[in-house]
């Protein structure tokens, strides 16, 4: 009879802990890890960690150039092909939209800016704009008052965009050889327009 207290006594802990451990918030962990050649994803919640998802290095185009959002981690593979892994899923779905490196998430996942060429600047190859994309569907959206024109005369080196969840937009650079951009704006995600800052 003292057995069966004592095995009820530990399988009521057991599930009260499980419980509680369930009502803790989960964190995604993304671990770089060369021995296997991949980066390791893990779900953290409370004291237990399960891995997700292994990414091999071939898969990205560089490793180390990745964003992690609440619900997602995005990559840009060989294709130059916008890639995200859902957390809750484990599944990897190729967005098919096109990007440099240089690409930014919004908070709510709901949109993507990245980098792309630009048929007026032919000047360079490297001279890159920026484009939106809605990542619920995939489409490109349209940038109000937005025009390459300024960069005409110019040879970019990088274009480089972060998302600004103060303005909900995304913050546009344009670098030379210089760490401070010679070209600054922002496209506000509320009108999709596009304002010249410097």
């Amino acid at each position: 009879m003292m057995r069966k207290i004592i095995l009820f006594f530990i399988f009521s802990i057991t599930i009260l802990l499980y419980s509680a451990e369930k009502d803790i918030p989960c964190v995604y962990i993304i671990q770089d890890n060369p021995s296997k050649y991949c980066l390791s994803v893990y779900k953290k919640q409370g004291s237990m960690l399960k891995l997700i998802r292994n990414i091999s290095y071939d898969d990205f185009q560089e490793r180390y150039s990745y964003i992690q959002t609440d619900n997602y981690l995005y990559y840009v593979n060989y294709d130059e092909h916008l890639i995200r892994l859902s957390f809750l899923t484990a599944e990897i779905e190729d967005t098919k939209i096109k990007t440099g490196l240089g690409f930014s998430i919004s908070k709510d996942d709901e949109f993507v800016c990245v980098s792309e060429k630009s048929p007026i600047l032919n000047n360079s190859s490297e001279t890159l704009i920026p484009a939106i994309y809605n990542l619920k569907n995939n489409k490109r959206v349209f940038i109000k008052n937005f025009s390459p024109d300024f960069l005409l005369d110019d040879i970019g080196i990088s274009l480089d965009t972060q998302y600004n969840e103060k303005e909900n937009g995304f913050d546009i650079e344009y670098n030379w050889d210089t760490p401070v951009p010679k070209f600054k704006g922002f496209i506000a995600l509320n009108s999709f327009s596009y304002i010249q800052r410097k």
